[in-house]
């Protein structure tokens, strides 16, 4: 990643790092399908300590880039836990990308959030 930014800076491209989103142990539509009842059953720790996430390094390379970062866990999950269901939407669509229609839900802070590189 750090050589990626790097080799994009004397484009004087705008550059931000958008973080992945934590990664689910099973297929949320799946576990939702067997759990209709009992969604939270669906739900990980957050962190996920079986499904690292790339977090760390993806913040130490914007932060020695000097370029921005956009952490978008916190619009995902909660400090302990991520949940497959927020309010009335499916959050992922597998174990780690997001629903069109979250995504859409989210479209407002993630432009909130790139403002300073927009």
């Amino acid at each position: 990643m750090h050589t990626t930014i790097t080799d994009l800076q004397p484009s004087n491209a705008k550059i931000a790092i958008i973080g992945d989103t934590n990664t689910f142990n099973l297929s949320p539509p799946q576990c939702l399908a067997a759990y209709p009842h009992k969604v939270q059953t669906c739900s990980v720790p957050n962190p996920n300590p079986l499904r690292p996430s790339l977090a760390s390094a993806e913040q130490a390379a914007a932060k020695a880039a000097a370029v921005l970062y956009v952490n978008p866990t916190k619009w995902l999950c909660t400090s302990t836990t991520c949940a497959p269901v927020i309010g009335s939407f499916i959050v992922y669509y597998d174990t780690f990308h997001l629903t069109c229609s979250y995504a859409a839900y989210l479209s407002g802070v993630m432009q909130t959030a790139l403002k300073r590189v927009l």
